[in-house]
């Protein structure tokens, strides 16, 4: 060990004049001396490491600057409605990427043909394209978008409101062959198949109005009411409760006459107490007889 004036001198950590840049043992280069600063510039550096890996990548903006794609800041969030369209539903669930396609943050529109044209031109049930559907999505599927799929249009939007079954079908059921050009809500659009092969009664053999709504409600195809008195004879009494063939025989329904006579001739005939027939009593069964009890 050396020794100076005094006693043993402790190494030096300063190469003297003559030691340049080389080691020795016992002596230290200026670096390995500054080792706290190299400690927090090290520090530092893994700090800015780790920011970078967080952060999304910068991207090159029109002057030349560098942004951060909103809504994916992890740190700082990007509240989308301060450009005038708050997100909702499955729109704030979805990447930036996938609206501002190619980097493009400079839209001025939020309308759905922005990103939807082609889930426009590609829907097939209905073919929003050949029928010619508004480009505006939110109508059938929603503002919030919760579900693509789930779509629901306002029938009375078109003049015709839904009621009954007709609210429960699907729309190819009515607008068949993709038609939805109809201008026109009769019932024979879409009934005619079943009026032409009604049997009880033959609607077309009796020639019955083609208004289905005169007899049928929307909520139940079978069970039709006639009102009678559109016929110029209100039923009453047992009348009202007898079936259409007890006195449309035959399924003759081009009766001109209300006439007890039409119905009750055999009744009139075979009575015996009175004998009808025998005593020749007036055919007008309403002189004697009411529509309310039994024959």
């Amino acid at each position: 060990m050396p020794f100076g004036r005094g006693g043993p001198r402790r190494p030096s950590l300063v190469p003297g004049p003559t030691q340049g840049a080389l080691w020795r043992p016992g002596v230290f280069s200026q670096p390995a001396r500054d080792r706290s600063t190299a400690l927090r510039r090290f520090a530092s550096a893994i700090v800015a490491l780790a920011l970078a890996a967080a952060l999304p990548a910068a991207l090159p903006a029109a002057g030349g600057a560098a942004i951060v794609p909103p809504q994916i800041h992890p740190v700082i969030p990007f509240n989308h409605a301060t450009t005038g369209w708050a997100l909702s539903g499955l729109h704030a669930t979805t990447q930036c990427a996938q609206c501002h396609v190619n980097n493009n943050y400079s839209l001025t529109s939020a309308a759905c043909w922005t990103c939807h044209q082609t889930d426009y031109n590609g829907a097939t049930n209905p073919p929003h394209k050949a029928v010619g559907f508004p480009q505006d999505c939110t109508p059938c599927h929603g503002a919030s978008a919760a579900n693509w799929t789930s779509a629901a249009f306002n029938h009375a939007a078109t003049g015709w409101v839904l009621t009954g079954l007709h609210a429960t079908l699907s729309c190819a059921q009515c607008h068949v062959n993709n038609n939805f050009s109809l201008s026109s809500a009769a019932c024979w659009n879409c009934h005619q198949v079943d009026y032409n092969g009604a049997t009880n009664p033959p609607h077309k053999a009796a020639a019955f109005p083609q208004d289905c709504s005169k007899c049928h409600a929307t909520t139940d195809w079978t069970g039709a009411t006639f009102n009678h008195a559109i016929a110029g004879w209100p039923l009453s009494g047992l009348h009202a409760t007898a079936q259409c063939a007890a006195c449309h025989v035959s399924n003759n329904y081009s009766l001109t006459s209300a006439a007890c006579w039409n119905c009750h001739q055999a009744d009139y005939n075979r009575t015996t107490n009175p004998a009808h027939r025998a005593a020749r009593l007036s055919q007008d069964c309403s002189l004697c007889h009411h529509t309310f009890a039994r024959w």
